[in-house]
């Protein structure tokens, strides 16, 4: 269910509202990719990226160098947030009026 999000039970109806962020969340970091995300969470929470821990993300995103590793994924996180809030919001126009904002 990581990436693609298959689960055997229709999303909307078995699960909860709890249930359905848990899994969008997973759908998230198994698209941004496990490394990234926990590179993202650990840069959030303000602790310092070590040497090593930029050695696992270079190869994780096949960055050419060490060099610049926390600022290439300070623009993944970026770009990712920007794309899909773009298409949340172009989904939202395009549905909200005939079927509500939380149906």
């Amino acid at each position: 269910t990581c990436v693609t999000g298959l689960v055997v039970q229709d999303t909307a109806l078995y699960w909860s509202g709890f249930g359905q962020v848990v899994i969008l969340l997973l759908i998230q970091i198994g698209g941004m990719g496990v490394v990234t995300a926990a590179v993202a969470i650990s840069m959030l929470a303000g602790r310092r990226i070590g040497l090593k821990e930029r050695w696992v993300m270079q190869e994780s995103i096949s960055a050419p160098q060490v060099g610049g590793i926390v600022r290439r994924t300070r623009f993944i996180l970026a770009a990712t947030l920007a794309l899909e809030g773009a298409g949340a919001l172009l989904l939202a126009l395009r549905f909200c009026p005939e079927m509500g904002l939380f149906r």
